[in-house]
């Protein structure tokens, strides 16, 4: 958007937003932490209470999208 990129910043747009609806599915912020953990921003997933780690389907929905997404996102991390 700096460049007034519009249509760039659409089309970028429009590959995240699968991932939006994700992130909410279940208590903020621990689907985001767990994004962030697998491209490598946090050291790990874990959380305190009353939080808990995010489902395992989840988990796996979010994986699926951010592998669709390793051009746009940072280098993920393995668990």
């Amino acid at each position: 958007m700096l460049a007034n990129d519009h249509c760039g910043a659409r089309r970028l747009w429009s590959r995240l937003k699968p991932l939006v609806p994700l992130l909410f599915r279940e208590a903020n912020p621990m689907p985001i932490k767990y994004c962030l953990w697998r491209q490598g921003l946090l050291r790990s997933p874990e959380c305190r209470l009353p939080l808990t780690r995010i489902s395992s389907q989840l988990a796996a929905e979010l994986d699926h999208t951010l592998g669709q997404l390793d051009d746009v996102a940072p280098d993920r991390a393995t668990p």
